[in-house]
């Protein structure tokens, strides 16, 4: 199967590695997903909509500013110019608790008039706040809510169509806030992209960028070459991911350098996230003023209560004041990736070792046997907290 153009087709096989969730192999055949999540309307706000008459800016009551997620079931995600432009489902313009569809007498509130409408809106945050995709299960529907409740963008982390709706559907039923799923390309199948079009955005990682979803599409680069072709390919908003990041790392120099690059190749307005060395408060904030939009965590959300990682795999984390930058754990994938030491990389290996990282319900010996994927910032971050505390903590 080819990396760079991974969709395969129905009846490809794949390494067992590859289809690794949380410690068990998923069967990935084609799913058509519930048509009733497809069509979901979420109550809380997702975008705003011009007044033509004064100017305006307003709240529109729910609708999706994507395109309709279920035309996607069956539909060529190669080709999304031919899925029809979203309309809305209500003209009426509303925010509070009109909404959330709890009151229909609410008044119409106006936004500034010179203020336009950012990406990050029309898919529903509140806070310039992402947390990154942990993959192996590390990120599932539990971590990824919470942080949409808290006005995050919470992103979902599973290999498999089967894994991706069900911790998707999951998700759902805990948070009306905005929903990502990762999508590896070096793994993904075409059915992947139809689970995941029920989020709010696709993420894909370490590929060709290409447009695979009709919906939000955000492709996360390590260099100006990658952010160039990305956005020339139509992607939504990128992800500038510095070699301070943890887990597989695609970037090679400091994530303000590169943003640096990338904002002064892009136009001003097209949404750039910064993905290494984010957090503390003052991270997001330096990240804002350098020009991002929003900032990626990774590694302070790996040490929230809701992440799947094993618990000791988290007290490794907590005690841990260096990381490493290897290719050991590169079996089904190799890639640099940026690790805590353990047993594994003290001893070493000559042959390549599986990707697996440690989840709370998998084996145990892959705290010493597997990666510990980690950034940096790994050596500033000393508690356990809740992943709602954590967006409060690192919004601006």
């Amino acid at each position: 199967m080819d990396v760079d153009d991974p969709v395969a087709e129905a009846g490809d096989e794949l390494p067992a590695e590859q289809l690794h969730v949380a410690g068990q192999g998923d069967q990935v055949g084609a799913v058509r997903l519930d048509p009733v999540a497809h069509r979901r309307v979420p109550r809380r706000l997702v975008g705003v909509a011009a007044d033509r008459e004064g100017g305006g800016l307003y709240a529109r009551r729910p609708c999706s500013l994507q395109r309709p997620r279920a035309d996607l079931v069956g539909a060529d995600p190669d080709h999304p110019d031919s899925v029809p432009a979203v309309q809305p489902v209500d003209d009426r313009l509303q925010v509070g608790a009109a909404a959330r569809g709890e009151d229909d007498d609410a008044e119409v509130i106006h936004a500034p008039h010179n203020r336009e409408v950012t990406f990050l809106e029309q898919i529903g945050m509140r806070t310039p706040v992402v947390q990154a995709g942990l993959g192996g299960g590390l990120s599932r529907h539990e971590l990824a809510a919470a942080v949409a409740d808290a006005g995050g963008l919470g992103t979902i982390a599973v290999n498999g169509a089967v894994a991706i709706e069900r911790e998707l559907r999951a998700a759902r039923k805990l948070t009306d806030g905005p929903l990502a799923v990762n999508v590896l390309l070096p793994f993904a199948r075409r059915s992947w992209f139809e689970a995941a079009a029920g989020a709010d955005a696709v993420v894909t990682f370490w590929g060709r960028p290409r447009r695979r979803t009709a919906g939000a599409w955000i492709h996360q680069c390590g260099s100006l070459e990658e952010i160039r072709t990305a956005h020339a390919a139509g992607a939504d908003a990128l992800i500038v991911q510095g070699v301070e990041a943890g887990g597989h790392v695609r970037g090679r120099e400091p994530a303000l350098e590169l943003l640096a690059k990338a904002r002064a190749a892009l136009p001003k307005d097209y949404p750039l996230l910064l993905a290494g060395g984010i957090a503390e408060r003052a991270d997001v904030e330096r990240a804002l003023g350098a020009g991002a939009s929003a900032a990626v965590a990774g590694t302070r959300f790996l040490l929230a209560g809701e992440s799947r990682a094993h618990p000791e795999y988290k007290r490794r984390l907590l005690d841990a004041d260096e990381t490493i930058l290897t290719e050991l754990f590169g079996a089904g994938w190799p890639a640099p990736h940026r690790v805590v030491p353990n047993a594994a990389t003290e001893r070493g290996s000559k042959e390549p070792l599986p990707p697996l990282a440690a989840t709370d319900d998998g084996p145990a010996e892959l705290v010493d046997d597997g990666p510990l994927y980690a950034g940096k910032t790994v050596a500033r971050i000393d508690e356990l907290r809740p992943a709602a505390e954590i967006v409060g903590d690192l919004t601006p």
